[in-house]
């Protein structure tokens, strides 16, 4: 594909998917996870659309906005790739930016937040996960307590998706 035509197919928030799908899509190998340190997880066996539910609507009483919403499985295919149910949702609000720049404008690479949703091609299960503010923001000098708010904020709402940590 040409530049043209990739810029032509690129659209916020990932790539619009062309009006023919590739005719045969690759499946994508999962290896196994790694271990969960530095990570906030949730797992169900609900439906992606049910999690995603679920999360907005967490976000949204945790007084946070939605910046984004990525469809991972939807910009893979139109590339080729067979993904099983997958979103990323993106996550921040004004004031916690204000106090972050405040302290160390360095840090602004670890804003917005950003939740992960994944199906397991092997058992359905869907599992919510997320980079532990403790640990991100605790790596920068007078963010600690800002890490530990937004880690707070961040469980309650994986805490939504239900199912096992």
């Amino acid at each position: 594909m040409t530049n043209a035509g990739f810029a032509a197919r690129a659209h916020a928030g990932g790539m619009e998917s062309s009006s023919t799908p590739p005719a045969s899509l690759v499946p994508v190998a999962f290896g196994r996870a790694s271990a969960t340190h530095g990570h906030l997880l949730a797992r169900t066996r609900g439906s992606i659309d049910d999690v995603i539910a679920a999360l907005t609507r967490a976000i949204a009483a945790a007084q946070m906005l939605v910046l984004h919403a990525i469809d991972p499985q939807r910009i893979l295919s139109a590339h080729g790739y067979q993904l099983p149910p997958a979103r990323q949702l993106l996550l921040f609000h004004p004031r916690y930016m204000a106090r972050l720049l405040a302290i160390d404008p360095a840090a602004i690479v670890e804003a917005p937040l950003k939740i992960a949703v994944l199906t397991d091609p092997d058992t359905g299960e869907v599992t919510a996960r997320m980079a532990d503010p403790r640990v991100t923001f605790g790596a920068y000098a007078g963010l600690c307590e800002l890490g530990e708010e937004l880690a707070a904020t961040s469980e309650r709402i994986l805490a939504a998706v239900g199912g096992d940590p």
